[in-house]
């Protein structure tokens, strides 16, 4: 494979609703002989849960630490994806420990973060912030929200559609800080040099239909518009509905250069 770019953009708003911004996102691009590299991530703050702004902007500063110590040195050390993944799933699980140990309000966080490196990348998800691929001229949900009525999706007690209008359907059943025992879901995927990436928190994905969703990477992949301008499309569509909650976006364009 060639060297691997990036074309990125991302933004944070608190909506419409919402006294405060309790979303926090990462964009971070490096590069060294074999290409770019990048981590890109959300953290959104459990509204439930009063010090969760504090929560969501701390993770996202335990990724800025991985970034830039750890992974510089894992570089050097010439570590593997694996190992790389490894250590990221630490860092986050430290995070999480830290959080947990605050004697002042309680706070909690989703998180769902992107690693990309050469021809490797990897997810880690908690919580209902979600990660789509469009690929192949399809988009599909990577990540599975850890909510209470997925859960009941899928026991198949309630239908995909049902569960869009759910009451309940805002209760995630696992978070950052929430509580002592936490399980990460780590997802490796292989880049092809030729797929997006849509990381994006439920104020978005709540107000805006999946199609929708769908339609702007096709129109960004197919260069019909940039990826500024895709990220400025979705989040206008939000705020042209009652955008109740905070809207994070971030869409990553990876595309293969010319061989080494």
């Amino acid at each position: 494979m060639g060297r691997l770019t990036f074309q990125v953009s991302g933004t944070t708003h608190k909506g419409l609703r919402k006294k405060e911004n309790q979303d926090s996102i990462i964009v971070k691009i490096g590069e060294d002989a074999k290409g770019e590299f990048g981590l890109f991530a959300i953290a959104d703050g459990v509204s439930t849960m009063a010090g969760s702004k504090n929560a969501s902007h701390y993770m996202i500063k335990t990724l800025e630490e991985f970034w830039y110590f750890d992974l510089p040195y894992s570089i050097k050390r010439k570590d593997s994806f694996n190992e790389l993944m490894e250590k990221l799933r630490h860092k986050i699980k430290q995070g999480h420990q830290t959080i947990l140990k605050q004697e002042t309000l309680k706070q909690g966080t989703t998180l769902t973060v992107l690693l990309i490196k050469q021809k490797e990348s990897g997810i880690i998800h908690i919580g209902d912030t979600r990660l789509y691929q469009y690929a192949n001229q399809t988009m599909t949900q990577v990540t599975q929200d850890h909510t209470y009525v997925n859960d009941l999706v899928k026991q198949k007690i309630i239908t995909p559609l049902e569960s869009k209008k759910h009451p309940k359907r805002h209760i995630i059943t696992q978070c950052i800080g929430g509580k002592e025992a936490i399980h990460l879901e780590v997802i490796p995927k292989k880049v092809t040099g030729e797929e997006l990436f849509l990381i994006c928190s439920d104020g978005l994905y709540d107000e805006v239909e999946e199609e929708t969703l769908s339609s702007v990477l096709k129109d960004i992949e197919t260069s019909q518009i940039t990826i500024k301008k895709g990220v400025h499309t979705l989040l206008q569509e939000v705020l042209k509905k009652e955008a109740k909650d905070n809207i994070s976006i971030i869409i990553v364009k990876v595309k293969k250069g010319r061989a080494v």
